[in-house]
């Protein structure tokens, strides 16, 4: 592992300790045992963090919403930790340096300052307060504007489903203000330019994958819904569908989804029950006995010829918005990686999902899905006919070789100065595809931050479960318990153990 791989494992560790310490102790006043307890925890993470940056003290910044150590951006902590950046804002803390002689006493302190508790200071033992600022510079173009406010959206997203989590592994009702909340703000973006929603969704966390899979999911729904013409509370409906679509696996122990090997029967019986349990978890929110996103929750494994999928639907298809819903599941879940394969580019995506169009989904809502992502996907890294390098942000109605894309190379491989260039405007044209590795572009990064990185930080290791979609092969060992199980119905889930919060 480098040296900068180590500090961004380090530092993402610590964003996300304090994330979640904060949440638990912010109803504690100062001095409370809880504080205390928090300060200790956070330690050992920024021990670890100074290990792997020595011989400097290293900084944590937080910048346009975004988290970075040093100059390094934490890609997956600024769209996971919204509420995080709100309060080093609210606190007027741009930057934590975290120098030598620290202790639990001083982090206990500077947990008082995030919470709003006291004031700033300069310093608080050996941690120093907005000593070193920012340099990321603020970019004012409104393709920069876009990606902010959806990253922002994004985090709150990430955000809401962890709460539902902790609520119904609790045993406790989801309550569906927040969640709705987070889907108006996302349709909102996505109304304004569809393109730069399905861009963001093309980010994966496999630390918390479900969280970031059923955000995209939903970026996705909605794009779709209103690519057809939905109304606005049909677009939120189905948005709360997508977001809250695999909820149900709360019940599904973490060692289960984080599996590497074979998964036996009993396994697979206890991730197929999902989308029952999901349903079961909408129908006691309090919104009435039932709610129109639970039907989604319910069938989007369900497939579309009734013949397959789960849980039994007397065969019945589907309803119109689960197939929606169900080809956004299928494009993200294969393209994500699996315990058993690597993800999948864009392109061979689409194919998979083609090969399941009228068995497993819904054919046109696969041409609705492919009408939005075009003949080169949003988010696919394009050669153009000037010798420069775009990124595919929205397609050309009429002109599929002629799409929107953000200009990231020159016609020399330099970085050039990144703006929207309408291919159908100017004469140039796409000529193929390019390797983002092979160019040295994260695009991962690009999409977090609105700036050009060399690829630099190793990819993640590890993948998660995740049921086959329709036209992709099965893993070794894959059992469908519900093919014939005409026993499972929405009266109840076997008595089982309460699982974790899902990853």
């Amino acid at each position: 592992m480098t040296t900068e791989t180590a500090q961004v494992r380090g530092a993402g560790a610590l964003a996300r300790e304090l994330a979640l310490g904060l949440q638990a102790v912010s109803l504690y006043p100062p001095g409370h045992p809880t504080r205390s307890e928090l300060g200790a925890q956070l330690l050992p993470h920024v021990r670890t963090l100074r290990d792997a940056s020595s011989p400097r003290d290293p900084t944590l910044f937080v910048a346009h919403g975004s988290f970075y150590v040093d100059t390094t951006l934490l890609v997956r902590e600024s769209l996971s930790l919204g509420r995080l950046a709100e309060a080093f804002v609210n606190a007027g803390v741009e930057s934590v340096t975290f120098g030598p002689g620290m202790d639990a006493a001083d982090l206990e302190e500077l947990v008082d300052v995030l919470c709003a508790d006291r004031p700033r200071p300069n310093s608080i033992g050996g941690l120093r307060l907005n000593a070193v600022r920012p340099s990321v510079q603020s970019d004012q173009h409104e393709w920069h504007e876009r990606l902010a406010q959806l990253r922002s959206a994004y985090a709150a997203g990430v955000d809401v489903l962890r709460e539902a989590s902790a609520r119904a592994t609790a045993g406790e009702p989801i309550a569906l203000e927040a969640p709705t909340a987070v889907v108006e703000q996302l349709a909102s973006q996505v109304a304004h330019d569809p393109g730069y929603g399905v861009l963001l969704s093309a980010v994966k966390s496999y630390d918390e994958y479900t969280y970031f899979h059923m955000v995209n999911v939903c970026l996705m729904s909605v794009a779709m819904g209103q690519l057809i013409g939905l109304h606005h509370q049909q677009v939120l409906v189905l948005g709360l569908g997508g977001l809250l679509h695999d909820i149900g696996k709360v019940h599904v122990p973490v060692d289960v989804l984080n599996s590497p090997g074979r998964l036996d029967e009993e396994q697979w019986r206890l991730i197929q029950r999902h989308p029952v349990d999901g349903a079961g978890l909408l129908f006691s929110t309090g919104e009435g006995i039932y709610h129109p996103a639970a039907s989604i929750v319910l069938e989007h494994h369900a497939a579309y010829d009734a013949g397959s999928g789960y849980p039994h639907l007397h065969d019945h298809p589907p309803a119109v918005p689960s197939r929606l819903v169900a080809v956004a599941d299928c494009y993200d879940a294969v393209t994500s990686k699996r315990s058993y394969r690597d993800p999948l580019d864009r392109g061979q995506a689409l194919n998979v999902i083609g090969a399941g169009a009228g068995q497993g989904l819904d054919p046109d809502a696969v041409k609705v899905f492919a009408r939005l992502l075009g003949r080169y996907p949003v988010g696919s890294l394009v050669s153009l006919s000037s010798g420069e390098v775009g990124l595919v942000v929205r397609q050309h109605e009429h002109v599929p070789d002629r799409p929107t894309v953000l200009l990231l190379l020159d016609s020399t491989g330099a970085p050039a100065e990144v703006s929207e260039r309408d291919l159908s405007a100017n004469g140039c044209s796409v000529t193929g595809t390019v390797d983002p590795q092979e160019a040295g572009i994260d695009l991962t990064r690009f999409i977090v931050s609105g700036q050009l990185h060399s690829a630099g930080e190793a990819p993640e290791s590890g993948g998660l479960v995740h049921e086959p979609s329709p036209g992709e092969p099965t893993p070794d060992g894959y059992v469908d318990t519900h093919r014939d199980a005409e026993h499972l119905h929405l009266e109840g889930r076997p008595d089982t153990d309460v699982a974790p919060p899902m990853p």
